[in-house]
């Protein structure tokens, strides 16, 4: 497992590496797959819709999102975050 965390409703999710993730939405219930992941997601977040999941990816100073869509992942954001290389420290 790489990460974990939780969603909407007391789900829970976990990154299994290998672009593969499964979630959970509660006591009694089964762990459900997600479609493959997009490559470079570190991280999942709560999606807009109930129990609905959008996944991050990072690559240098470039955030993706990506959001599922039935049974596909589309992105839906890119953001380019300006960073001083080397300014730190």
């Amino acid at each position: 497992m790489s990460a974990s965390g939780f969603g909407a409703d007391g789900s829970v999710w976990v990154l299994l590496g290998g672009r593969r993730a499964e979630t959970i939405s509660g006591s009694g219930s089964a762990w459900r797959a997600l479609s493959a992941l997009p490559a470079g997601v570190a991280t999942l977040a709560p999606g807009p819709s109930a129990g609905g999941y959008d996944a991050l990816a990072v690559s240098g100073s470039r955030l993706a999102v990506w959001r599922l869509a039935g049974t596909a992942w589309a992105k839906v954001q890119v953001i380019n975050v300006p960073i001083e290389y080397g300014s730190s420290g």
